[in-house]
């Protein structure tokens, strides 16, 4: 630090003496800069005399300045623009320019090597250079940044153009393009210098010197700056601050989505907490039977608008991440512990703002609650706020997870205290654990079935296959077919309807079935813990590996094959490319499954939508498994 200080001190030290000399000595300079003068004649009859060899010469010169790569181009540029004026002058050193990058290109390619690079730089940009060779984008930009740079010498310029491994036609546009508009400009304001007064000469002079003086001591610094790696949009997403959320997203969105979804849904709101008269900040706890929870949710709750926590996922998506932000959402890395998350969380809590928790951490799978995230118990505990519970119940049945068109229906919204500040100072982590369980346990199936709630649709078994797939009665896989208000197996032809309650009904009554979606996916859990009681199986698949898209959504970028052990979940890459990545059974309770596709955290398609059904039920049963035992 005191040396930085010192290298500051020295760098307004030389400016300022280095000023002080021009305005000291700002005649003999403004006299020196009047004999190049457009109204000195005798210098306007040499220059056209000798055009073309001053030309050479100064073009030739700066050849050599980027060759030898130590040499500043400000002088030559200065010395140009004075002499020839603006548009000859800039060519002549373009094309200086452009002359020595050659030299440099092709002395790289005729020794089959790269040119040594200085010492004094190639800590600088042989890293970033390796990370951004194949970004073309991002390496246009680098390079004219360098180029606007005063005091990194053109020479340096080329020597890291040609790190990034550019073919010839790439580092010829690049470095023409990149230094064509600061030549440009320099070029054109010493051009003017001469014929103007002497006072704007004075300090253009003093201007451009104090840049370049700066640009010298700190053109390491500068270059660091400009070469850094690229950031990924999550090492971005880690650096935001969370805003208070806007009244204006909150009153816009709620006046369109209580129309539009609210009403259109038959959605009742049943608040025991007496929110409207509330003023201290809050804790909210919420269910997630669907994926439009967050509507009802905050529609529910008006007037308190919290920081809510969004799965990382969606601050991927372009359109969503400024709405989210406007929001002030929090955003979550999903199943695993999130230094930023917690940070903004407790910050929030600090400023006395509401915050909300969707505490299973994914919208259910079968309608029925999902596990709760660990630790739960212990934020609850250390933000000491009332916690206030809002229990959703037949969203699922309307439009979860696996359905793709709407059933209608009612959905009802509980709001009720769970915890006031004072109980919490009084309770353990584990006795807030108890009873957060039984406060967020729902079954939309069975919520449906005693309050005999009615849903209308013209298939309420849609895509009911997509997860189920063991049959109950022959334990056949995969031989689940669901349509026309029935699921099926193709392989022993037993099954059940759906009734209007979402309840099954065996089409045989001698041939006992589960009685609804979630006790179905009991059973498969029950059959999957068996196969992995003693941890010596394997799963594995052919699957394709995605990527976030800048739109969200995702892009295939490979192929692989996954593996699930009692190690954990693997992926291994077919080309080699992509590096492979491992979850642990130990560290993670679970993985999200995309219904119908695949998983949700790393991006990955299964062959066939019920074999990432599989992997993610044997992953949790496995976990369940391993703690257990220890």
């Amino acid at each position: 630090m005191a040396k930085r200080k010192h290298k500051i001190l020295l760098t307004i030290a030389v400016i300022a003496v280095v000023v002080s000399l021009i305005v000291i000595f700002r005649k003999p300079i403004n006299t020196f800069f009047g004999f190049f003068s457009k109204d000195n004649p005798e210098f306007m009859d040499f220059l056209d005399k000798h055009r073309i060899y001053g030309s050479l010469i100064i073009a030739g010169l700066e050849v050599i300045q980027v060759i030898i790569a130590v040499l500043p181009s400000e002088v030559l540029q200065l010395a140009s623009g004075i002499t020839f004026g603006w548009l000859w002058g800039s060519i002549v050193i373009m094309s200086g320019v452009f002359v020595g990058n050659q030299i440099y290109f092709f002395a790289n390619k005729l020794f089959r090597k790269k040119i040594r690079k200085t010492k004094q730089y190639a800590e600088i940009f042989e890293d970033a250079s390796k990370k951004m060779e194949k970004d073309h984008l991002n390496v246009a930009l680098i390079i004219f940044l360098l180029y606007v740079a005063p005091g990194i010498t053109y020479g340096v310029i080329a020597l890291i153009a040609i790190s990034f491994n550019l073919k010839w036609s790439k580092f010829t546009l690049f470095t023409l393009l990149g230094s064509a508009l600061p030549i440009f400009v320099e070029v054109s304001l010493s051009s003017q210098v001469v014929n103007t007064n002497d006072t704007v000469a004075t300090i253009f002079l003093s201007l451009i010197m104090a840049i370049v003086i700066f640009f010298l001591f700190f053109k390491e610094d500068v270059l660091k700056f400009i070469l850094r790696p690229k950031r990924s949009l999550d090492e971005k997403i880690d650096k935001f601050k969370t805003k208070k959320p806007s009244w204006f997203i909150y009153k816009f969105f709620g006046a369109i989505f209580n129309k539009q979804v609210v009403k259109k849904n038959n959605a009742a709101f049943i608040d025991k907490a007496d929110l409207k008269n509330r003023k201290e900040p809050i804790l909210f706890l919420c269910n997630h039977p669907s994926k439009i929870d967050y509507i009802y949710f905050c529609l529910a709750i008006n007037p308190h608008r919290p920081q809510i926590i969004v799965n990382r996922y969606f601050y991927h998506n372009n359109l969503f991440r400024p709405l989210l932000r406007r929001a002030g959402c929090i955003p979550k890395k999903q199943f695993q512990p999130d230094v930023y998350a917690m940070r903004e969380i407790l910050k929030a809590a600090k400023k006395g703002r509401d915050i909300a928790i969707w505490p299973e951490g994914m919208n259910s799978y079968h309608g029925a609650c999902m596990p709760i995230l660990p630790g739960i118990d212990k934020l609850i505990k250390k933000l000491g706020m009332p916690v206030v519970n809002v229990k959703v119940c037949g969203s699922y049945l309307s439009h979860g997870k696996i359905r793709k068109t709407k059933a209608k229906g009612r959905i009802e919204l509980t709001i009720e205290n769970l915890f006031s500040a004072d109980e919490l100072k009084e309770m353990s982590s584990e006795e807030i654990g108890q009873k957060l369980s039984a406060a967020l346990d729902y079954n939309d199936f069975e919520w449906a079935k005693e309050n005999q709630v009615e849903f209308k649709a013209d298939d309420l078994s849609e895509r009911m296959d997509k997860i189920l797939y063991i049959c109950p009665h022959c334990h056949a896989e995969g031989q689940i077919k669901s349509g026309n208000n029935k699921v099926e197996c193709s392989a022993c032809g037993n099954g059940v309807s759906v009734n209007k309650y979402y309840q099954f009904e065996p089409l045989d009554e001698n041939i006992p079935f589960p009685a609804n979606l979630p006790a179905w996916y009991k059973f498969q859990q029950e059959e999957e813990s068996k196969a992995v009681s003693d941890l010596s199986f394997t799963l594995d698949d052919d699957v394709q590996l995605q990527m976030f898209a800048g739109k969200g959504g995702e892009k295939t970028v490979g192929v692989g094959r996954l593996t699930l052990n009692s190690e954990g979940l693997t992926y291994y890459p077919a080309d080699g490319v992509q590096k492979a990545f491992s979850l642990s059974l130990k560290e993670r309770s679970q993985i999200s499954l995309n219904v119908g596709m695949g998983f949700e955290f790393y991006c990955v398609l299964t062959s066939s939508p019920l074999k990432a059904v599989k992997f993610t039920i044997m992953f949790e049963q496995a976990h369940k498994k391993i703690r257990n035992d220890e």
